[in-house]
């Protein structure tokens, strides 16, 4: 399956065809998509040039294929161009493959509406914040705040609509959140080779001058640089021996040059130009002491990670995933030059506070690594993929004979008696749960249900929120707590799911959900646990529950689908109660419930 990917950046078009870039996008960066997809068809704006320059790289090649819309520039170019955009949108869009849109992205909303009209699902990346990066004083244009207003909404509905959401942060997460029981994950974009790692931290010296680099795009004023000029003359100004590199180009960088020529500031910046991603910025990071991003909006910043990797000493705002990677003490206010100078008076003669800096961020930088980020990539390209193929072949709707005539009525006759039996369970559990564990009570996450559909599961909590040194979830087995090791043991934590029968997602009886991230992984056999709905209990549960290993769960969940009968689900409900009073097989050694289900065992 092919991979159309729409991405609203500024390629350039040789009298050949052929298309290049001046930083970002090349080649070879499509490599992490081709893992999964067979083709990758880029679907951006592209300015016609004669020939290339010294140092760009080619986009298009033998898996990858460019096609361009109309080039435009700002807002009022995009409207007067409008229909010849939307034209080479539909024809570009108009073939078999999965979607994703990059957002935030003009390009993006108007992909998104013929895939409405089309009836085409779509996944999105999300890389920036519009909220942020339309923010006071980070564009100069009257409609900024209209923009700013239309833009995150438009970015809201997108991920509430997107059949599964990357996130580059976990804050755009949380502020632009996906549909409920839509796929989502979190994970940086930026690809950093194992040449991009110092092999440990490095200490920086703190001798004179201070050396201070930093990576922007110039093409818009929300980098801050404006900010940084003025905290380092305010340092000069004190006697601070320091020199500022700049990285990045656009049509910002002569107003900042004219800022940065004035007498204070004379012979102590310099501006670099754009220069290829990859080792040409590694080169001039590596000659820092220290790398401030003194940025107004962020998503996951390429260059700060690079910089922590290398094991540098960083400065950053608190915007955007910053404050995901950088220590408190490092980051400051955006716009607030005190702020930023009362930092560069901090680190400026203090190696100890430099070591620490470095230590911390190099360690950081480790779960940023290109084996590690992989798995995530590579789970949420494999769902679209796989979601997209079931469409296209509706091969789970060709197999899908329906419920059978006995099945509702046993559900909606079970479910509901056993609501009212149950709920003084219910209230005790939700009132022990408020008090030891706090809000919220119920735990929400999308499972896959019948023919693959996502829905959103409900349990009674039983884990804590607890976080290690890192900031990161500990392993579910240390945050499960006593009162849930029982709340689970006797099964009380499953009964909210009982609204999720009452609703249709799920049956009394059948395969347990599972998640949707394992959709990919299934054999075609596996697979077939999904040709009924997803059960409260079900033939593997009465036959070890969670004790079982992954092959034996599938085909005990397949014998189900080819055997089930309304004498056998009244069987399977029955030995449930014995099952629950038993209390066996509740999770296996070291986890909450079972190891994750990796692809391994498929038949």
């Amino acid at each position: 399956m092919d991979l159309l990917y729409v991405l609203d950046y500024r390629f350039y078009r040789s009298a050949d065809g052929r298309i290049w870039t001046a930083s970002s996008y090349a080649e070879s960066f499509w490599e992490r998509y081709l893992t999964v997809f067979d083709h990758v068809h880029v679907i951006s704006r592209a300015l016609e040039i004669g020939q290339p320059e010294k140092g760009w790289q080619r986009v298009d090649g033998h898996r990858v294929k460019v096609h361009v819309v109309p080039f435009y520039r700002g807002p009022e170019q995009y409207v007067l161009r409008f229909r010849a955009v939307r034209r080479a949108m539909e024809q570009a869009l108009d073939r078999e493959g999965a979607v994703i849109l990059r957002i935030p992205s003009q390009l993006a909303t108007c992909a998104e509406s013929i895939l409405e009209r089309t009836k085409r699902t779509f996944g999105v990346e999300v890389v920036g914040d519009p909220w942020e990066s339309l923010a006071p004083g980070s564009v100069q244009h009257p409609l900024r705040p209209l923009f700013r207003w239309h833009y995150a909404r438009n970015q809201r509905r997108q991920c509430k609509n997107a059949l599964a959401a990357s996130y580059v942060s976990a804050h755009l997460q949380q502020r632009y959140p996906p549909g409920d029981g839509h796929f989502q994950t979190v994970c940086s974009d930026v690809y950093l080779p194992a040449e991009a790692f110092a092999g440990t931290h490095a200490p920086r010296s703190s001798s004179a001058p201070l050396r201070i680099v930093t990576v922007a795009s110039l093409e818009q004023a929300y980098k801050g640089i404006d900010t940084l000029l003025e905290a380092v003359a305010a340092r000069v100004a004190c006697g601070t021996d320091l020199h500022l590199s700049v990285v990045g180009d656009g049509k910002y960088r002569a107003a900042l040059e004219a800022r940065a020529a004035r007498p204070d500031l004379a012979g102590r910046v310099e501006f670099l130009g754009q220069l290829p991603a990859g080792q040409a910025v590694r080169d001039v990071l590596s000659r820092a002491t220290l790398v401030v991003l003194p940025s107004r909006t962020e998503g996951m910043p390429r260059a700060l990670l690079e910089a922590m990797a290398l094991g540098l000493p960083c400065l950053g705002t608190r915007v955007g995933g910053v404050p995901e990677v950088l220590h408190p003490e490092d980051t400051f206010p955006p716009n607030d030059v005190h702020a930023l100078t009362a930092k560069l008076l901090e680190v400026t003669g203090r190696p100890d506070r430099l070591e620490a800096m470095s230590q911390r961020n190099y360690e950081m930088s480790l779960g940023f690594r290109e084996q590690i980020l992989r798995l995530r990539r590579d789970s949420f390209y494999s769902f679209l993929r796989a979601s997209v193929s079931a469409a296209l072949r509706s091969d789970l709707s060709c197999v899908d004979p329906g419920l059978p005539w006995w099945k509702r009525p046993l559900d909606v006759i079970g479910a509901s008696a056993l609501a009212i039996v149950t709920l003084p369970l219910w209230l005790g559990a939700a009132a022990w749960i408020r008090v030891r564990l706090g809000s919220p009570v119920l735990f929400r996450q999308p499972r896959a249900g019948r023919g693959g559909r996502a829905f959103v599961l409900y349990k009674f909590r039983t884990m804590r929120d607890s976080t290690g040194a890192r900031g990161q979830l500990l392993p579910d087995a240390e945050r499960l707590t006593r009162s849930g090791r029982w709340l689970r043991r006797l099964s009380i934590d499953e009964l909210p799911q009982l609204w999720n029968v009452l609703r249709g997602d799920m049956s009394l009886v059948g395969p347990r959900p599972l998640l949707l991230e394992y959709l990919p992984l299934y054999s075609d056999e596996q697979r077939r646990r999904h040709e009924v709905n997803p059960g409260l209990t079900g033939w593997a549960q009465i036959h070890g529950r969670n004790g079982l290993l992954w092959p034996q769960r599938f085909e005990l969940d397949v014998w189900y689908v080819d055997h089930q009968s309304l004498a056998r689900d009244l069987q399977i409900l029955v030995a449930t109660v014995g099952s629950v009073l038993r209390g066996g097989g509740v999770s296996q050694p070291g986890h909450a419930t079972m190891t994750p289900f990796d692809g391994a065992s498929r038949n």
